[in-house]
């Protein structure tokens, strides 16, 4: 949008004029600037036109969109999930959507209708109506018979209703772009389509501001039973709303957070597009193409069986990437991602499926692997009344009283006082309830008067573990041999016999396993570059077969977090060296393991070490 047009619109909403009249009127100078009479606008925007926008020559259909979504405030942007595409993603996008599409050919090209569900300014009706026109459809029978939307926002609709008239210089049918919630509401919108495309307003469930209350999560849970959860986005339910009206062969691209590839949350959903759909492609945004500060992608599926494979994209310039993935169980597509986003495919089955007649005679050869973590150890995580409960009553320790016995006082551990194989209570700050503290500690007592239920959680906690930090570049675990550590939320503790702490450290410290999480959970960080694990993931996360190799690495993993003069080269030597035993370990090939151990020592070196 030019500037000059920028400084009046946001002078007209400086001195209060109302929505309606500067979006009424940005349409009319559109349709003056293109020479074109205002009976091709919403009617409701011509009526609602206030004085004349006094920049001409600077509003083209495409401009529509964006210069509405400056007349609303950053705080409605971010409440609503409103940040509406650039052009150029939302061209991208419709260009992968509409590519081999069995209706998109010549003579079926104009058979060839779609729908965006929240269509905002209108941005993805005018990529696919481009798309569409590439492929030989003409304007006027896009704009008449082919395009469809609606939206929540009765100017929303109104603007990409005019914008798509402008564009095809012809009018559009006033119940193709509707005001209303396709959300709740099956019958907003046309019942099939050949292609659903768009970007539904993201919703994050874990923000104050955009939570959905009781109300709207009933009503939800109701229109979508199996795919609703607390905390899933609401953008991911609108891929069950596009399934739903796409044709026998019909295709779907709907920009999503990247957290929806890996979120449990969006499990359900997943399961719902690979049970009735097939996946078969994805786009990744590498970098923030959005005003919101949010990673994103846009999984393309289609309504049957299609395409073998899963084919990859990535970038604004939607760069392809050779070869195609299987699709991956429901329960995670970060795997998808992986290659995109820099993280090392490793495939265990295959790397040790017919080499187990080269494992050393050590352990027994029917020890082999398949086993995960959960087979040898249990997890927790605490939640808020855990956090809270602990941090009510958390001392300094060196405020205790004179006297104080260590046995009845416990360390407590943040997740940035956890590094790899190093605790750094007392040499860096812990975080606890906005303070800063040195050394927090805990007395069990204090915790059970709090809570009694959090104090029996606490006791629990005081047997061998180790404790697994979350948010990280790698996967970081300290251990806690004697039981004395207390983790505060998000830390993990992993309850394991205390003969088998270190073996299981050094598998999770691995660059094989710090590889496997970083891809079945990508996108779920707050970094692309970081790792966020809950209990149940890390127990699902695999052990090697036993062998000479592994026992040398936790060998190593032990040195590492009780030599505390180990100096920065020995330790960074000594990782190198676990790194290569633990690629022994789980039998990756020589150009895997140095694909994997370069890319780990990496993270590490640029991580927190």
């Amino acid at each position: 949008m030019e500037a000059e047009l920028a400084v009046e619109l946001q002078r007209r909403i400086g001195d209060g004029e109302d929505r309606s009249s500067i979006a009424g009127a940005m349409a009319v100078r559109a349709a003056a600037d293109a020479g074109l009479g205002v009976d091709l606008l919403a009617p409701e925007l011509v009526a609602a036109a206030g004085d004349p926008i006094v920049a001409p020559g600077l509003l083209t259909p495409t401009d529509l969109g964006p210069a509405y979504e400056s007349l609303l405030g950053a705080s409605d942007r971010h409440d609503e999930g409103v940040h509406y595409t650039p052009t150029i993603v939302a061209d991208g996008l419709a260009r992968l959507v509409f590519a081999g599409h069995p209706a998109a050919g010549s003579d079926t090209i104009e058979r060839c209708r779609f729908f965006d569900p929240t269509v905002g300014g209108g941005a993805f009706v005018l990529a696919a109506a481009n798309a569409l026109v590439r492929g030989g459809a003409r304007r006027s029978v896009i704009a008449r018979e082919l395009a469809f939307g609606c939206d929540r926002d009765p100017l929303a609709a109104a603007i990409a209703r005019s914008a798509l008239a402008l564009w095809a210089q012809t009018p559009v049918p006033a119940e193709h772009f509707l005001a209303g919630d396709s959300l709740l509401d099956p019958a907003v919108g046309p019942p099939e389509v050949e292609v659903v495309v768009g970007n539904p307003p993201f919703l994050n469930q874990l923000g104050r501001r955009t939570t959905r209350d009781r109300d709207g999560a009933a009503r939800l849970k109701e229109r979508f039973p199996n795919e609703m959860s607390a905390y899933v986005d609401s953008a991911s339910l609108f891929l069950v709303v596009g399934l739903e009206r796409l044709v026998s062969d019909g295709r779907m691209a709907l920009i999503q957070p990247l957290s929806f590839l890996a979120t449990r949350d969006a499990a359900g959903v997943r399961a719902r597009l690979t049970a009735d759909g097939d996946l078969i492609g994805l786009w990744l945004a590498s970098g923030h193409v959005f005003s919101a500060a949010v990673d994103v992608c846009a999984p393309i599926v289609a309504r049957a069986p299609s395409t073998p494979g899963v084919k990859r994209w990535t970038g604004i310039a939607m760069d392809e990437r050779p070869g195609a993935s299987s699709v991956p169980d429901a329960a995670s597509w970060g795997p998808l991602s992986a290659p995109l986003l820099g993280i090392p495919e490793i495939d265990l089955a295959r790397s040790q499926a017919g080499e187990t007649a080269g494992a050393d005679d050590h352990h027994a050869a029917d020890d082999g692997g398949g086993t995960v973590i959960g087979d040898e150890a249990s997890a927790t995580a605490g939640f808020r009344d855990e956090y809270y409960a602990v941090a009510e009553v958390v001392t300094e320790l060196a405020d205790l009283p004179p006297g104080t016995r260590a046995a009845d006082v416990r360390t407590v551990v943040t997740s940035g006082a956890v590094d790899s194989l190093r605790l750094l209570v007392g040499e860096r700050p812990s975080r606890i309830r906005r303070r800063a503290w040195t050394h927090p500690v805990v007395r069990p007592d204090d915790v059970a008067e709090a809570s009694e239920r959090v104090g029996r959680w606490v006791e629990r906690l005081a047997e061998p573990k180790l404790l697994v930090a979350t948010q990280t570049p790698t996967i970081e675990v300290v251990v806690d041999a004697d039981g004395s550590l207390v983790p505060i939320t998000p830390v993990i503790a992993v309850m394991a016999p205390v003969e088998r702490l270190w073996p299981i450290a050094a598998a999770l410290t691995s660059p094989a396993v710090t590889a496997i999480a970083a891809a079945r959970t990508a996108g779920t960080a707050r970094s692309t570059r970081a790792i966020k694990l809950a209990a149940r993931q890390v127990l699902d996360l695999p052990l090697p077969a036993p062998s000479s190799a592994w026992d040398h690495a936790a060998a190593i993993a032990e040195r590492l977090q009780t030599q505390a003069a180990m100096t920065v080269a020995a330790r960074a030597a000594a990782f190198a060296e676990l790194g290569r035993s633990m690629n022994e370990a789980y039998r990756l090939d020589a150009t895997t393991g140095a694909e994997v151990l370069e890319w780990w020592l990496a993270r590490l070196t640029g991580g927190r070490r």
